[in-house]
């Protein structure tokens, strides 16, 4: 539902690739844990197949980075289920 949003508000603002990277954008602002966590499995992939070969303690360090990332993405999960929970919770009392 929020990615037809995403797209539809795109749609009315811009065209063309402008529209393509705003509903980008739309989407990856209402999924805050998911794209943390995406950006964390992306600093462990750039650490495992890029840093690898040319200096191992910083692959390494760009794993631990990720994967902190990904922890980080995980709590903003389970911490925005929780809110929710609760709002609903109050709004029905």
């Amino acid at each position: 539902m929020v990615e037809i949003r995403a797209l539809n508000s795109a749609r009315q603002e811009a065209s063309g690739i402008q529209m393509v990277l705003l509903a980008v954008w739309y989407w990856t602002s209402s999924h805050v844990s998911l794209t943390v966590a995406i950006f964390g499995a992306l600093f462990m992939v750039f650490g495992a197949l890029v840093l690898q070969g040319v200096n191992n303690v910083l692959a390494g360090m760009f794993g631990v980075w990720g994967f902190s990332f990904i922890l980080l993405g995980l709590f903003f999960d389970i911490l925005l289920r929780f809110i929710a929970a609760w709002q609903k919770r109050q709004a029905s009392a």
